[in-house]
């Protein structure tokens, strides 16, 4: 039977052994621990990246600022998760970003017309042609009060 002496477990390879399997037991648990932590992300919130609503959502004045708060709160949700929390706080902090963006998201309108969603688009990249502005576009911008948001400008190339 060996001595139980320090110096009898750094004779031959099982001190260096023990220490490899400590480094790679370490290595498991930290690789473990970021898988988990990324799946968590998506426990608390699976809403889409705010360029795919974008892609979708008639930019309206309401959707307009429920966007911007959108992509303001899932930047920084993203970013919570990019480290693993140091404390519960940390926690807390993120689980409240996950329930303001889950209620942001359910303030998005996408039932508008599809009319309505082609003239909205055009606008916001870079203008609208007048045959975009049907009837349907111009009842809706009156029922929305948002007639008056909207002016004509001659094109000139």
């Amino acid at each position: 039977m060996a001595e139980k002496k320090a110096a009898t477990l750094k004779k031959g390879r099982h001190w260096t052994q023990l220490l490899e399997d400590i480094e790679a037991a370490s290595n498991d648990v930290a690789k473990a621990t970021s898988a988990g932590w990324r799946a968590y992300r998506q426990e608390l919130f699976g809403g889409d990246n705010p360029s795919v609503i974008r892609s979708r959502l008639a930019m309206t004045n309401n959707n307009m600022t429920a966007f911007k708060r959108y992509e303001t709160l899932y930047q920084e949700f993203r970013v919570a998760f990019d480290t693993l929390p140091q404390d519960a706080a940390t926690v807390t902090r993120i689980k409240r970003l996950a329930a303001e963006l889950a209620a942001t998201a359910k303030s998005f309108d996408f039932d508008v017309p599809a009319e309505v969603k082609a003239f909205l688009e055009a606008v916001q990249t870079g203008g609208a042609p007048l045959a975009l502005l049907t009837d349907t576009v111009q009842s809706w911008l009156k029922a929305n009060s948002a007639l008056d948001s909207y002016r004509v400008w001659a094109w000139n190339r």
